[in-house]
C-alpha cells in the first residue's frame, strides 16, 4: 500500500477531509490535492495528520519501546 494509499485511508477512517488536513497546514486545497496527486510528504506533514486525524505518528521498536512524533517535532508554525 503506498503512502497515498495509506494518508486516504487514515481520513477515511477518522471522517477527515483533505481540505481539514490543508486548513490546519495553511495551503490551498488545491496545494493538497497536488501533494496526494503526485505523492510527496514531509515528516512534518505526516506529523500534521496525525494531530489532525487524533492519531499517533511512531516508531515501535523490536524490544517494546515506542519513539513518538507530535506537534512539538514539527518545524514551521500552524494554522489551528
Amino acid at each position: 500500500m503506498s503512502t497515498v494509499d495509506k494518508l486516504n485511508s487514515l481520513l477515511h477512517a477518522t471522517a477527515t477531509s483533505k481540505a481539514d488536513v490543508a486548513r490546519f497546514m495553511g495551503l490551498a486545497p488545491r496545494s493538497m490535492w497536488n501533494r496526494f496527486h503526485v505523492g510527496y510528504f514531509t515528516a512534518d506533514d505526516l506529523i500534521i495528520f496525525a494531530e489532525v486525524t487524533g492519531s499517533k505518528l511512531l516508531y515501535e521498536l523490536p524490544d517494546g519501546q515506542r519513539i513518538e512524533f507530535d506537534a512539538s517535532d514539527i518545524r514551521r508554525k500552524l494554522k489551528k
